[in-house]
């Protein structure tokens, strides 16, 4: 692997990697310890780094992967990314796929493949147009997924709706955050399809419910709703059809 070695490297006492400003083109593989962009940067080879910071703009050809991403301007990368751990304040659209393990969406991020993610916080906007897996997702802004979003725990606590169209977890809570005086007629989760364990929901559109236990609340309007235990169902909730299975 060709390591970029050139005029760009602008080396301190206590930096050690690459400081790139301006506009370049980056023609070899990049392999460094870290990698800070503070203009608009094009890489047309792999780029593999322990830690990257975004200022500016930074267009990825190739694989990228790092073990930190930090992002406070605009990254796109078109063929995947791989990292550790991600803080986007930015904007960033990935082409490819995601496979991180802490991901903090301040900003806005776009991915088009199938992606896999551990921990997700969502203060922002994220807009998966294929399917995601994940351990965990704590959602303050918006989720939008196209496919299924599979995981063990979802917590949604926003003003804002989040359009998810399967939904596969063991446990599901939805509520307001409390920034919005009147939530009737607001639906924080709009989806064709949920399948938890457990779900304690309210503001909520689902057309078809499968769960074992839960709450529904008094804003959430429910097509069919099927339970295995027990269901504690708000007066004002609307479901169409309930059945115990």
């Amino acid at each position: 692997m060709a390591i970029v070695k050139s005029n760009d490297v602008k080396p301190t006492d206590a930096f050690d990697g690459l400081m790139l400003d301006g506009e370049k083109h980056i023609q070899e593989d990049v392999e460094v310890t870290n990698l800070h962009i503070a203009g608009k940067i094009f890489f047309h080879e792999d780029v593999d780094a322990d830690t990257v910071v975004i200022n500016g703009e930074a267009e990825f050809m190739q694989y990228f992967t790092c073990d930190k991403l930090e992002l406070a301007g605009f990254c796109l990368a078109r063929s995947g990314l791989s990292c550790e751990e991600a803080v986007i304040a930015g904007n960033m659209t990935v082409y490819g796929k995601i496979s991180v393990e802490k991901i903090d969406v301040q900003g806005t991020l776009d991915v088009t493949k199938k992606s896999n993610m551990w921990d997700i916080n969502v203060s922002g906007r994220m807009i998966m147009h294929d399917s995601v897996r994940f351990e965990n997702a704590y959602i303050t802004g918006m989720m939008d997924v196209n496919d299924r979003a599979k995981g063990n725990k979802i917590y949604i606590a926003s003003s804002v709706t989040s359009r998810i169209q399967r939904v596969v977890a063991d446990s599901l809570t939805v509520e307001p955050d409390g920034t919005n005086e009147n939530i009737e007629g607001l639906f924080l989760l709009d989806s064709d399809t949920v399948d938890c364990d457990y779900v304690e929901i309210d503001c909520c559109r689902i057309d078809r419910l499968y769960c074992a236990n839960g709450k529904i609340g008094d804003f959430c309007e429910i097509n069919e709703l099927y339970y295995t235990g027990e269901i504690d169902l708000g007066e004002k909730a609307k479901v169409k059809k309930i059945e115990k299975i």
